[in-house]
């Protein structure tokens, strides 16, 4: 539901927080129920989605939207990105 608000209009930092929010469960999740490749295989899989969740915004809906960029940074920063 979240990724259908934001692919119509990103500019919504709100929901860029809450998504935020399912992220951080979401990993913590996968941390209790997997271990060693099986668990950065799973984080790695949520960050590459964010990623391109947030290229498709700044491509097609804002690439100055303020709520994308600083999405994208807080994905990159956690360090587990392949950004290539």
């Amino acid at each position: 539901l979240t990724e259908q608000m934001l692919t119509r209009n990103c500019d919504f930092h709100v929901i860029w927080n809450y998504r935020r929010e399912i992220l951080l469960h979401l990993f913590d999740k996968a941390k209790d129920e997997l271990a060693g490749e099986e668990l950065q295989a799973a984080i790695n899989k949520l960050e590459d989605k964010e990623l391109a969740l947030t290229r498709q915004c700044i491509a097609k809906e804002n690439p100055k939207s303020y709520g994308t960029w600083h999405h994208r940074q807080w994905i990159v920063s956690r360090g587990n990105c392949d950004l290539n």
